[in-house]
């Protein structure tokens, strides 16, 4: 028997079809080095080895070069598989012999332990990096909803663990190579989590290269303009602030409003002390000002708020020029002015010749560069017409000037988890109370996705915020963690995600399930200890 026969036949039964389906392509950046054909597919059995390891379904045991598994099936009966030196390899047995995701366990476990397989051990590394070790079956279920890099990182641990293994050909019986855990040693989910290079029971904030955080990270370091677009309640502009903490950079804010008109981008005179008029910079020529000494934000909030005609400073403004354009533009201003200093006119203005330039021309005369890598433009707006906005679209000649247009359904897994930390600030346990919540939050969502019918809306960070505050008063009073949280639920979060009877009362299906998938995130971190 070869080591994956029937490894394709079984369906997806543990993540949702639509992300991970039975010989789905596998994605070319995750292609194994040991494979060598050009079509590769996803095998579910295979993926729910690595799955059952993930969750701290399997039970490792070891002692030298034997390795032994075991996990409870889905019948309610224990599966074992073991593995020892033999004279043409290793030598395998199996309490049922013909099933695929035993042998696949057993081949994770060996990858882990014997070092046999390092691609594999490699990629269920990179895994448990997004995931974390041990990760509860529904936060692992609703990663990849979260994280596209979970996806390519999976459908790796598949081609590694299949391209690195599938030559291996095994006597597979029933009969015992190894005879029980006697004379073994579990192998402990601290030390697993140690070969895989995290910290043990605390899974990472579910983060992607492509997040909102990381696209925005990327365009600030080359400088142009992004326009966030998504329902109230998913924290575009928090999103913002913590880009701003994250790249230490200037920033200059202002929100939409129809009554905004052209000074109050650019700026006006105002009567000084002396009765002398003053020039006042609006906020766009603070960010220009501001990025022509270093890298800048520009967060323009609400944008379809403004009136079409007053976002024309933005499109004049928001158009690049070349080096040799800009020099251009200055030249004639300069032209009566000694080679010398206009040389240092330009080179103050314009100090990068390799760079492109925004300009802002203000209404006294005076021209203002910014070099494009130094300013970020930043825009967010709810689109829709349940929302207050004056034009129901972005102008064409503006849109043409945004480089990338993102939209946001759900707010950032880093920053929702850094604001519910924040909530707790002091509470002993702080750390793992937010990440509760935010698995909470991500199964309720999960569940509402599917379309069952249970629950009215999904759960969403403002109520979460809602719930843990209610907690943190519940934790004042002297609650134990795991009843302060059911407690804060019952009236914030179950009020909002059940839907209601005709005389008004919630129904009971709606609260039971919201309240059920709680108190599985909170069994599944009471078993760590750590709640």
């Amino acid at each position: 028997m070869k080591i994956f026969d029937g490894a394709f036949q079984r369906e997806e039964k543990f993540f949702e079809t639509r992300h991970f389906s039975r010989n789905q392509t596998i994605r070319p950046q995750a292609f194994s080095a040991a494979g060598n054909v050009a079509a590769r597919k996803y095998s579910p059995t295979i993926a729910l080895g690595a799955v059952k390891i993930l969750i701290g379904e399997v039970s490792i045991y070891h002692d030298g070069d034997r390795v032994y598994v075991t996990y409870q099936s889905s019948t309610g009966g224990q599966e074992s598989a073991g593995s020892v030196p033999g004279s043409g390899g290793r030598l395998w047995s199996a309490s049922d012999s013909s099933n695929p995701t035993l042998r696949a366990a057993l081949v994770f476990a060996e990858a882990l332990l014997l070092g046999i397989a390092p691609e594999t051990r490699s990629a269920l590394s990179a895994v448990a990096n997004l995931s974390g070790y041990p990760v509860s079956s529904s936060a692992l279920k609703a990663l990849p909803e979260q994280n596209d890099d979970f996806i390519t990182e999976m459908h790796r641990v598949v081609d590694a663990a299949y391209f690195e293994n599938k030559g291996r050909a095994l006597t597979m019986s029933t009969t015992p190579v190894i005879s029980g855990v006697a004379g073994l040693t579990l192998v402990t989910p601290e030390r697993i989590a140690q070969i895989l290079g995290i910290q043990p029971g605390l899974s990472p904030a579910p983060t992607s290269k492509s997040s909102v955080l990381n696209r925005l990270a990327r365009l600030t370091r080359r400088g142009g303009a992004a326009l966030l677009i998504g329902p109230p309640g998913v924290f575009k502009t928090e999103t913002i602030k913590q880009l701003v903490l994250q790249t230490g950079h200037a920033v200059v804010k202002m929100r939409g409003s129809p009554g905004i008109e052209d000074q109050d981008f650019l700026g006006m005179y105002t009567p000084g002390a002396d009765s002398k008029a003053t020039w006042v910079d609006g906020p766009l020529a603070r960010a220009f000002r501001l990025a022509s000494r270093g890298p800048t934000i520009l967060h323009i909030d609400e944008i379809l708020r403004f009136l079409p005609e007053t976002l024309n400073v933005l499109v004049t403004a928001m158009d690049e020029l070349s080096y040799d354009d800009a020099v251009a533009v200055i030249q004639p201003l300069i032209a009566k002015q000694d080679p010398e200093k206009q040389a240092g006119i330009i080179k103050a203005h314009l100090p990068n010749p390799d760079a492109r330039y925004y300009m802002l021309q203000l209404p006294q005369g005076t021209l203002l560069f910014a070099p494009k890598p130094h300013l970020s433009w930043l825009m967010t707006t709810n689109m829709g017409e349940d929302h207050l906005q004056v034009a129901a679209n972005i102008d064409a000649a503006l849109l043409s000037r945004i480089h990338l247009v993102i939209d946001m359904p759900r707010a950032e897994p880093k920053v929702t988890l850094s604001l519910y930390e924040r909530i707790l600030a002091g509470v002993p346990g702080a750390e793992r109370i937010a990440k509760v919540a935010q698995e909470f939050e991500n199964n309720v969502y999960s569940h509402y996705q599917s379309g069952d019918g249970n629950l009215a809306r999904p759960l969403d960070p403002r109520k979460v915020i809602a719930m843990l505050q209610e907690t943190r008063a519940c934790l004042e009073d002297g609650m134990p963690p795991a009843d302060a949280l059911v407690e804060a639920a019952l009236v914030t979060a179950v009020p909002h995600c059940a839907a209601r009877n005709p005389d008004g009362s919630l129904e009971e299906v709606g609260v039971s399930t919201t309240i059920d998938f709680l108190k599985e995130v909170i069994r599944f971190n009471q078993t760590l200890g750590g709640l």
